[in-house]
């Protein structure tokens, strides 16, 4: 599925069947996703260090460069792309990255630190390691990489680090900075207002409920917009993409600007749904900056 984007940006979300391309043409960043608001930096300065093979833990990654491409993983919790004229940011939104409002301190991020900062100011530090009490989170969390690089796409999401090593060892993606564009690093000028959104394939409102007296369930009913989420007694039925959408409006983005797919991965069987028995297998949402003649 490709994303209507500007044309600085390649931006995919590969499901079940897709014939993916335009992966590992550069230094690939994929953090290992862990069900929280962590959002890294991923500039000329630092895409080395969070590139394949390692995975810094994180559910965001604001990229600014044109010399590392992005991916996060993805089976029934919401994927979110932002963009505005010169970066892009992914977003792993499932319901515990929903209630921490990941989707809201990204936007927050980039008002702060993109549009009026000089984006060299944005260090480590600034990054808010969210809340850390959702460490132990009851879905799975797949260590194994999730790259394209099987011959059949069936099989694109599976295991392949040999594929990364031999990734890092080639000698054409040693070279790569010498035609790489320049990192766009500099504040420009625009407002949040302009900037777009896309809310992908996720859990539908009718099929994601938990138990009423479950401790997360209790900060989802606090966080959520009450038209969100629906009171049955025992089960509340939450709202993913409706609440994501809520949040970046409040953020400030004009509702023109977000695009929701409005597709369930748990009926669609173009998804892989975790709840529905896909414990491995996983979407992807892949992204970059295109360099000068791309």
């Amino acid at each position: 599925m490709k994303i209507i984007t500007p044309d600085f940006l390649s931006a995919n979300f590969f499901m079940k069947d897709d014939t993916p391309e335009g992966i590992n043409i550069l230094p690939h960043v994929m953090p290992h996703q862990v069900h929280g608001k962590n959002i890294i930096l991923v500039n000329d300065e630092t895409f080395t260090k969070y590139s394949l093979p390692e995975r810094p833990e994180a559910d965001g990654i604001l990229l600014t460069t044109s010399k590392a491409e992005a991916s996060l993983r993805f089976a029934d919790c919401a994927p979110v792309l932002i963009w505005g004229k010169s970066f892009a940011m992914l977003l792993h939104s499932g319901y515990k990255g929903t209630v921490l409002n990941i989707s809201g301190y990204g936007v927050e991020l980039v008002r702060e630190k993109h549009m009026s900062d000089n984006m060299e100011n944005l260090r480590e530090d600034d990054i808010d390691s969210g809340n850390r009490d959702w460490e132990n989170v009851q879905a799975p969390q797949i260590d194994r990489l999730n790259e394209l690089v099987s011959e059949n796409a069936k099989n694109l999401f599976e295991d392949a680090n040999d594929n990364v090593k031999n990734f890092h060892e080639n000698e054409d993606m040693r070279n790569f900075q010498e035609h790489a564009s320049e990192d766009i690093n500099e504040p420009v000028n625009e407002n949040v207002q302009d900037l777009h959104a896309w809310i992908g394939p996720c859990i539908g409102r009718e099929i994601y409920c938990r138990d009423v007296n479950d401790e997360w369930t209790q900060k989802g009913i606090k966080s959520f917009h009450r038209e969100n989420y629906d009171d049955d007694g025992d089960k509340i039925y939450f709202d993913l993409a409706g609440e994501i959408k809520s949040q970046l409006l409040d953020a400030g983005l004009d509702e023109r600007n977000i695009t929701m797919t409005g597709i369930n991965t748990y009926e669609d069987d173009r998804c892989y749904s975790y709840r529905r028995g896909d414990k491995v297998k996983r979407m992807m949402l892949h992204v970059r900056i295109k360099s000068q003649g791309d």
